[in-house]
């Protein structure tokens, strides 16, 4: 599909009326037209939308992959309870929408191994909680999760609030932050290789030294946006 009608399918899935209030406010923080790009998902594809929240990417995702595709809103078991009230709203959201494409799990990343392959893995501002929260070596098995989920030439998606150099993941629970490095160390181990990033999410007033939550700086963190390519 040539760029110029994926760039107007992702217009129009950003500007479909369904999307709530919510969302639309969101966008100029998210700048979810270079994201989109960003994944290069298409017509007719299966994407896995993981801690997908209220439904922000899943929403857009449905829009642009249709009838054809598939989304898969997975939530991890670990964060099931504290991510309640976002799954409640996307399940209302799924069910006044009438939207058969996508379906919400509370499951493992690798427990969809029997409904691979996919052609995008997408987390967004979450990457850190695994590692904050489940360990680093818990990061480092989702990436090869992810790999063994996706099709050759599949992509993972990987955005983040970033983290001060050297730091690692050693921020991931306190400020919700992780480096960079250490993400593209995890996937590139996983057998990934880096094929593109953005630029657009990038804060660098942000110091790196401050919780993502703080008033000033909730939704204009300094973040990175990462696409990997599964060869």
């Amino acid at each position: 599909m040539e760029a110029g009608t994926l760039s107007s399918l992702y217009a129009a899935a950003i500007a479909d009326p369904t999307r709530p209030a919510a969302d639309l406010e969101l966008d100029a923080q998210r700048s979810p037209a270079t994201m989109m790009a960003l994944a290069g998902v298409k017509p007719g594809e299966r994407v896995v939308d993981v801690m997908p929240g209220r439904g922000y990417a899943s929403r857009l995702f449905s829009h642009i992959v249709g009838p054809e595709g598939h989304v898969v809103a997975l939530v991890l078991p670990d964060f099931a309870e504290m991510v309640k009230q976002g799954l409640d709203s996307l399940n209302a959201w799924l069910s006044e929408s009438a939207r058969k494409n996508v379906e919400v799990r509370i499951a493992e990343l690798g427990a969809l191994a029997a409904d691979a392959p996919f052609d995008c893995v997408w987390i967004a501002l979450n990457y850190h909680d695994i590692a904050g929260y489940m360990g680093e070596a818990k990061a480092r098995d989702f990436c090869r999760d992810a790999a063994a989920l996706l099709r050759s030439g599949g992509t993972f998606i990987v955005i983040d609030h970033a983290a001060r150099e050297g730091r690692g993941a050693r921020d991931a629970r306190a400020l919700h932050r992780i480096e960079q490095a250490t993400v593209v160390d995890n996937a590139l181990q996983a057998g990934f290789v880096l094929d593109g990033h953005s630029d657009c999410l990038v804060n660098a007033a942000d110091s790196h030294i401050e919780p993502v939550f703080t008033q000033e700086l909730r939704g204009h963190t300094d973040r990175f946006a990462l696409k990997f390519r599964k060869p």
